[in-house]
């Protein structure tokens, strides 16, 4: 395991997250998170909370690796200057910026694009992603997933 993974954190509550990227958003590079894989458990938060809190600061999720049968570490570091936005995580920067929860530093991350299409229509999660998109987007994945991985499972 990666000895940075000895340095990650573990916070209780998806505030305690917030505070810490509020005193450390700008100054460092990289943080480790100690995340549960699944529902999490009582003392922590979701693996969405997370990703919310750190787009609110202009941050973004990257590599994990499990660090138990029920735990993984993830990796989240500042967003790059121009670097390509999913269409969930602008649907969540739309939600974040209507429940006034982003930052400066997030919203100067944003697509220029993203930001002026917010202030024209403000518009829900549900019409930015709607029901039939999500399950296509996830069908595609699972059978991209099951293309790249069939070969090493077969003998």
């Amino acid at each position: 395991m990666d000895k940075r993974v000895s340095k990650a954190l573990q916070f209780t509550t998806r505030k305690a997250w917030r505070r810490w990227l509020e005193r450390n958003h700008a100054s460092k590079k990289e943080v480790l998170l100690i995340l549960y894989k699944r529902e999490p458990k009582t003392g922590t938060f979701s693996n969405l909370d997370a990703i919310e809190e750190a787009l609110c600061f202009g941050w973004i999720d990257g590599w994990f690796r499990p660090l138990d049968s029920e735990r993984k570490v993830q990796r989240y570091t500042p967003r790059r200057k121009g670097s390509s936005w999913s269409d969930y995580n602008i649907a969540r920067a739309w939600k974040l910026l209507g429940e006034k929860k982003m930052t400066p530093a997030g919203r100067a991350k944003l697509p220029a694009d993203a930001l002026s299409v917010w202030k024209e229509h403000r518009p829900t999660v549900l019409e930015v992603i709607p029901q039939n998109r999500a399950i296509r987007f996830a069908e595609e994945r699972i059978d991209y997933l099951s293309k790249v991985a069939r070969p090493a499972l077969t003998p």
